[in-house]
């Protein structure tokens, strides 16, 4: 009875991994090309790469968006709210990135309806669901841009 128990134990951890790492999941992130993925569930499109270096106030974050909508094919680029960078996070946290790959990492800034901004960053979680939080930063930041 205790090998049973022991075996359905380690089962249970397989299948519990198994999920954790997003195995036989659908991905939500498709990669469009031209440095950009689409979100299928919210159609917004994301840049899969972060500005250069790190801008310092939000005079600047809103120029390199301004740049990107004068000099680029698409249109529509905008700084993301706290909201929509929380979810491209955890759509990496839950491995559901598919073939998209990009670097989280850094203080990020983001933009609100209300026109206020922000710089920060998410802390991870040490779980499945990991829960991030969006911590305010003092300093400069990246632009990971969205439309629409």
């Amino acid at each position: 009875m205790k090998k049973l128990t022991t075996i359905l134990a380690a089962l249970a951890v397989l299948l519990l991994a198994q999920g954790c790492t997003g195995k036989n999941r659908t991905p939500q992130l498709v990669l469009l090309g031209e440095g950009t993925c689409q979100d299928t569930t919210t159609g917004q499109v994301w840049q899969s790469t972060k500005s250069a270096t790190p801008l310092a106030s939000l005079e600047e974050a809103h120029a390199y968006i301004a740049r990107l909508n004068q000099e680029g094919t698409a249109k529509g680029w905008r700084l993301p709210t706290a909201a929509e960078l929380y979810e491209l996070n955890d759509l990496f946290g839950r491995h559901l990135n598919g073939p998209c790959l990009m670097n989280l990492k850094g203080h990020f800034w983001t933009g609100e309806p209300s026109g206020e901004g922000m710089v920060g960053s998410f802390e991870p979680g040490a779980t499945c669901d990991p829960g991030e939080q969006y911590t305010p930063r003092t300093g400069g930041g990246y632009v990971r841009a969205v439309r629409p």
